[in-house]
């Protein structure tokens, strides 16, 4: 299970990264360090118009915030959420794409930070 979440306002997003619509390529080792969700037959820009913790984390997009996190496997990290728009290789984005003629869907792409626990655990 995948949770992206805020401690500060209280909210939660949870991707059930088992599911066969859903594929996470985490691609720590690159820089800037990033994560790939890609959510078949889901459209997450719209989907947020009614769910508000979703308008929320898109809301925080291109904002200096220290507050959203993401939990993957036992790791957590720190979304970098002024990351967005430049274009580069590893900014975030979300954006409703093709994956193929037939399928379509969400690609979410978070830059993180890996942070020792000692700072994690201040953060949070």
């Amino acid at each position: 299970m995948i949770r992206i979440f805020n401690n500060q306002i209280k909210t939660e997003i949870l991707i059930d990264d088992t599911s066969s619509w859903i594929i996470v390529t985490p691609k720590m080792h690159l820089e800037p360090p990033h994560i790939q969700i890609e959510i078949s037959v889901f459209f997450m820009l719209s989907h947020a118009n009614e769910c508000d913790d979703c308008k929320s984390f898109i809301n925080a997009f291109g904002k200096d915030s220290i507050d959203w996190f993401i939990e993957y496997g036992s790791k957590k990290y720190q979304i970098i959420t002024n990351d967005i728009g430049k274009g580069d290789y590893g900014s975030n984005k979300i954006q409703q794409t093709r994956f193929s003629e037939f399928n379509t869907g969400t690609l979410i792409v978070l830059s993180l930070l890996e942070l020792d626990v000692n700072k994690l655990n201040e953060l949070l």
